[in-house]
């Protein structure tokens, strides 16, 4: 009885190690940037009003249908490039972001932004 108790036990253990293995090879490995990233949202967004949602189901579908001030470069990241701004100033003191509105943006409903 013993024999097949140390038999079961070195076996778990054969398996648990052959499981952990592979993570602990990359989790050693350099990290990399670049490559692509795929994911799946898995609700429905509960509405298409930008405005009156909060979750990731609405937002990853809303994303790519509006503009902001500014985004992340994705080539460098996390510095920040133009959108809709065309420039932007910061105060001497970090509190106050003064943007320069590129020329000819309108609104969904074709007034201008100024």
């Amino acid at each position: 009885m013993l024999n097949s108790f140390a038999s079961r036990c070195a076996a778990v253990l054969g398996l648990v190690a052959a499981f952990l293995a592979p993570g602990a090879a990359s989790a050693a490995d350099t990290p990399k940037r670049g490559g692509t990233l795929t994911f799946a949202v898995t609700a429905e967004a509960p509405t298409t009003d930008c405005h009156a949602t909060t979750t990731y189901a609405s937002i990853h579908v809303l994303a790519p249908h509006y503009s902001l001030l500014i985004k992340v470069d994705p080539d460098n990241f996390p510095k920040p490039i133009p959108d809709i701004a065309e420039s932007w100033s910061v105060s001497p003191d970090g509190l106050t972001y003064t943007f320069k509105v590129r020329d000819g943006v309108r609104f969904h409903d074709g007034s201008s932004l100024s």
